[in-house]
């Protein structure tokens, strides 16, 4: 890889059971690589893999070393299908008392950030 390349790779942790938590990524992917860990709320919520969200998040926050985390911040659509993404937020994730970037992943893009802004962290 070119090492441009390989300093802005980061792990994730994904919403299938049979994939990566943020457990599983920590023990054996960051301690190997050094790669920080973008926590996912969605994915976390999907497979908690025996983590609670804050433990989840501080783990990842603790990844990132000098520099500002980027988390990734979604909902489920409903409760059939956990891991569709909502158009719209309807709360302000918990921070746990860290700083850390967030990328929205919702369906409606920029109209989610303007009706977060409007109705949600006011």
């Amino acid at each position: 890889f070119d090492p441009n390349c390989r300093s802005r790779l980061v792990l994730e942790n994904d919403d299938k059971s049979s994939c990566w938590s943020v457990r599983l990524l920590a023990e054996h992917y960051h301690k190997r690589t050094g790669r920080p860990i973008t926590f996912d709320f969605l994915h976390h919520r999907c497979h908690p893999d025996g983590m609670s969200e804050s433990e989840a998040v501080s783990v990842c926050h603790s990844t990132w070393g000098d520099f500002t985390p980027l988390f990734h911040f979604s909902e489920s659509r409903d409760e059939k299908n956990l891991k569709a993404h909502a158009d719209y937020p309807s709360y302000k994730p918990e921070t746990y008392g860290l700083d850390f970037d967030m990328d929205f992943e919702f369906k409606m893009k920029d109209k989610a950030i303007s009706h977060y802004k409007e109705n949600i962290d006011v």
